[in-house]
């Protein structure tokens, strides 16, 4: 659970496999899980959003795009 403004659950959100509740807010959090308890297709939907998107999120490849960009920023 992380709130709606954080770039994990801002990227889940946008690529289907996450839903956003304040951790604080313990309202919140609850109606979080019971709307994903309630509807299994949702679930099922948020799981292959997820596996689509993971590749895109490789760790590998991501510190390979910040080498990069380090590589860039120090060649000029």
């Amino acid at each position: 659970m992380a709130p709606g403004e954080t770039d994990v659950v801002s990227l889940g959100v946008r690529c289907g496999f996450a839903i956003a509740a304040d951790p604080d807010s313990p309202a919140e959090v609850a109606n979080a899980v019971r709307t994903v308890a309630s509807d299994p297709a949702k679930v099922k939907a948020m799981g292959e959003a997820a596996r689509a998107a993971a590749p895109d999120y490789d760790r590998a490849k991501e510190l390979e795009k910040f080498v990069e960009i380090i590589g860039q920023l120090t060649s000029n």
